[in-house]
């Protein structure tokens, strides 16, 4: 402790201690060390880069074109969902990719996703960047045009964090397409801007949901949100689409200083309009290519079987020509590559060579059940099947049947040994065996020289007249037309 022996001091001469003030403690400090001093003794490097640093620069500037640089990154969210199969299950919080471009702020890229973060859930993400949008809209039940969410183009760059676009695979698919930057490790200022896509998605959308966590703020009293759950991931993800695309034509201040086209021609200064006028005067650096390689690169690879019911992948089935189900029914079953699409069970991309491309097959009307829903949905019930006939393997029922057909097997042994001797061929006189067995039941009757079976005799029993009655009957009605 500092000044102990002048407090002792003061305390014998029963006198006020000479020791400064706060007020003097406090001078003297900030006159001795500057402020910085202090951070950075209170403070990890990490902490100061990404907390406390000056922000002098800024990621985009006028010398980053649209399509430089996009941005990839993945978040729970918060909110937990429920199955679109039951209702009642609650399945929890989905994970949330985003892809945006760096010099307009446009969304160009989405995939809500049950698996955590992943290459599966990524390629996902980026194969939505890649192709149009048109089509993808309309499996969440929104009508969209081309122009309405113009993006379906390969940046030069696409910077990433180190997680799930570290491998070998990821590189592999991607480094023809683009090139991987990846940000340091806690770094997340290094992606700014698709960082602060999750909060804007989070304030107009999921924090104002039901089901919604509040990024864990528990309020005394409340119902938890997992009892409050109930939208499935597909009603979502239509939200979250719909946000986006007003979100590209919102107004955003820094544009109009980053770039220039956009007050050259006097228009709104959203991520549309930027994004569109940049691509009109080839003020642009992204590339377009084929959908045909980015369902080969980048779509999940999976085998399928070719059955004579159809193509089938797990427990689907998809439509195939007539000519190759016949042949596989005959030769038997075969495989071959395929692309799935997690978002959609509706169809699969199959081709049945390598030197061919990816064609679009659709599910089968006997697997309508699962029509508009994703593939891990058609997971969820194929354990839930297998669970059930677990449970269900055995019944008391199918134990009684057991028991008795065992029990009818030991007679019928016995049976077998008194009269196999007896019987030497088999087959022989079995039709007078039969007769004389139905005589002894009283079961036939003889009528012109044949035996025929008799109808049981019952009172709520109609029989319905015979030939011979009715041609009675047809003489009789044709004797009274006459007659009239």
């Amino acid at each position: 402790m500092y000044f102990r022996d002048e407090i002792k001091t003061a305390n014998l001469e029963n006198r006020a201690p000479y020791v400064p003030s706060l007020k003097q403690f406090s001078y003297w400090n900030k006159k001795l060390f500057t402020k910085d001093f202090w951070i950075n003794k209170k403070n990890t490097k990490k902490e100061i880069d990404l907390k406390m640093r000056a922000l002098l620069g800024s990621v985009a500037n006028t010398t980053v074109l649209p399509g430089d640089v996009f941005e990839i990154d993945s978040t729970v969210a918060d909110v937990h969902l429920i199955s679109s199969l039951n209702r009642r299950k609650v399945i929890g919080r989905p994970t949330i990719y985003t892809v945006v471009d760096r010099a307009t702020r446009m969304i160009v890229g989405l995939h809500v996703s049950l698996y955590h973060a992943s290459w599966r859930a990524a390629r996902q993400a980026l194969a939505n960047c890649f192709m149009p949008k048109k089509e993808y809209c309309r499996l969440f039940g929104i009508s969209i045009t081309d122009d309405d969410w113009p993006c379906s183009h390969i940046p030069l760059t696409l910077m990433c964090d180190n997680g799930e676009m570290i491998g070998l695979k990821p590189q592999e698919e991607m480094t023809p397409l683009t090139k991987l930057e990846f940000a340091p490790v806690g770094r997340g200022d290094r992606k700014s801007i698709v960082e602060r896509c999750f909060g804007i998605l989070n304030d107009e959308v999921i924090h104002r949901i039901i089901g919604t966590t509040r990024r864990g703020k528990i309020v005394k009293g409340e119902p938890t949100p997992q009892s409050r759950a109930c939208l499935t991931i597909q009603e979502v993800t239509s939200l979250l689409i719909r946000e986006i695309l007003a979100h590209n034509q919102r107004t955003y201040e820094e544009l109009a200083y980053i770039n220039p086209l956009l007050i050259e021609n006097d228009l709104v200064i959203s991520p549309k309009n930027s994004w569109m006028i940049s691509l009109k005067h080839g003020r642009f650096s992204a590339r377009a290519v084929g959908a045909d390689e980015v369902i080969a690169r980048l779509l999940i690879p999976v085998n399928a079987n070719i059955t004579a019911g159809g193509i089938q992948y797990n427990n689907l089935f998809y439509e195939c020509d007539p000519e190759i189900a016949s042949g596989v029914r005959v030769f038997g079953r075969t495989t071959c590559e395929a692309r799935i699409d997690d978002n959609c069970v509706d169809y699969i991309y199959v081709r049945f060579d390598k030197n061919s491309i990816f064609k679009k097959h659709y599910l089968l009307k006997k697997r309508d059940v699962f029509k508009g829903k994703a593939h891990l949905d058609t997971d969820v019930m194929a354990d839930w099947v297998d669970t059930q006939k677990e449970i269900n393997l055995f019944t008391l029922d199918s134990l009684s049947n057991i028991n008795n057909k065992d029990e009818f097997n030991r007679k019928g042994n016995e049976r077998l040994n008194e009269i196999y001797e007896s019987r030497r061929v088999h087959g022989k006189d079995i039709k007078k065996n039969r007769k004389n067995e139905l005589d002894s039941l009283g079961r036939t009757h003889v009528a012109n020289g044949r035996s025929e079976p008799l109808l049981p005799s019952s009172s709520n029993v109609l029989l319905l007249p015979g030939r011979e009655e009715k041609q009675r009957w047809l003489k009789g009605k044709k004797k009274t037309e006459d007659a009239e």
